[in-house]
């Protein structure tokens, strides 16, 4: 049981870091009807990382909570495959002059 709660909790991180990353690059995107930008995702991981590794922070100062390399390691994983899923959403050949959302 304690194997599967730090599964659990672990695919929590990740999934919850990946939507941040993806709506991170749609709000440095725009409304910008070009195709996927390397600056936007750059923007949007770094700032994946800097907001894991301040949380890790606080959570060292909260006395029920630990922090963990390892958390900010997985929440900055999630932020990277957000922004490789954003690649492909946003590849030029799937952009019609609007955007898919």
């Amino acid at each position: 049981m304690g194997l599967i709660n730090i599964c659990i909790r672990k695919a929590a991180h990740l999934t919850a870091y990946f939507i941040l990353g993806f709506l991170l690059y749609v709000a440095f995107r725009g409304r910008s009807t070009r195709p996927w930008n390397w600056r936007w995702s750059l923007y949007a991981a770094m700032v994946v990382v800097l907001w894991a590794a301040s949380d890790e922070l606080h959570q060292s100062y909260v006395p029920s909570r630990t922090a963990s390399i390892v958390d900010v390691a997985i929440d900055t994983m999630g932020g990277i495959l957000a922004q490789l899923t954003a690649i492909l959403w946003y590849r030029p050949d799937r952009i019609q002059g609007k955007p898919p959302y």
